[in-house]
């Protein structure tokens, strides 16, 4: 997340920016396997993961624009430092190697592996990651 946190969108902005990750990585092979799978999510997921993260009060809709909630700033600073789960070039690393798990050139369980090393690792990072967020705005917010 180095760009300043936008703190609202139009919808089809948010959908064409999901689907044009690649904009937003410098790595070569990052942007063509980006490209390939056009962005983040599916068109059939797209709209789904912005329908959970309302449902889940992280933005509401203000005026047709998504706006981004005190809890949903909260969890971008929470997860701000934790490059694997901000980036698009991690996206494109599981893309690519999830091709080839369907071309029979990789394995399911060596992915799954990664994955769980992944999680262990958030879990033993992230409680330090924690301690650095402001509840203060989200707390006045959740009280009024």
């Amino acid at each position: 997340m180095t760009e300043t946190l936008k703190t609202s969108v139009d919808f089809l902005v948010l959908l064409t920016a999901m689907k044009t990750a690649n904009k937003t990585v410098d790595d070569e092979e990052a942007i063509k396997i980006l490209q390939e799978v056009e962005g983040i999510g599916t068109e059939a997921t797209r709209a789904s993961i912005i329908e959970a993260l309302k449902q889940k009060e992280h933005i509401q809709v203000i005026k047709n624009k998504l706006v981004v909630t005190e809890k949903g700033k909260l969890l971008c600073q929470a997860v701000e430092a934790q490059h694997l789960l901000t980036s698009a070039e991690m996206t494109a690393k599981w893309e690519s190697y999830l091709k080839k798990i369907g071309q029979k050139q990789g394995s399911q369980d060596m992915f799954l592996n990664n994955i769980k090393k992944i999680i262990v690792h958030l879990l033993d990072t992230v409680s330090g990651d924690i301690e650095k967020v402001n509840f203060k705005a989200y707390e006045e917010q959740k009280n009024k």
